[in-house]
């Protein structure tokens, strides 16, 4: 989990968004949040993992987390 988060392993964007998913059913929500920010590095226009990234931080009781990942259209 740790090198995946600080790069030193790397996925597609399908990878990062199933790893997310997963640790997401195991109830930990926090963990697959950082997994989603770390796609996000790559794969900064990913509609998925933008997606997950603001519903696992809002799991996660981040809402300053999740609020900086939301695009405004105004």
């Amino acid at each position: 989990m740790e090198r995946i988060c600080d790069g030193a392993i790397l996925g597609s964007a399908d990878e990062y968004h199933n790893l997310s998913i997963t640790l997401s059913r195991k109830n930990k929500p926090y963990q697959a949040m950082l997994v989603c920010k770390a796609g996000l590095k790559t794969w900064l226009h990913n509609v998925d993992l933008n997606a997950d990234v603001i519903r696992y931080a809002m799991d996660a009781g981040k809402v300053k987390e999740a609020s900086e990942f939301v695009i405004s259209y105004a």
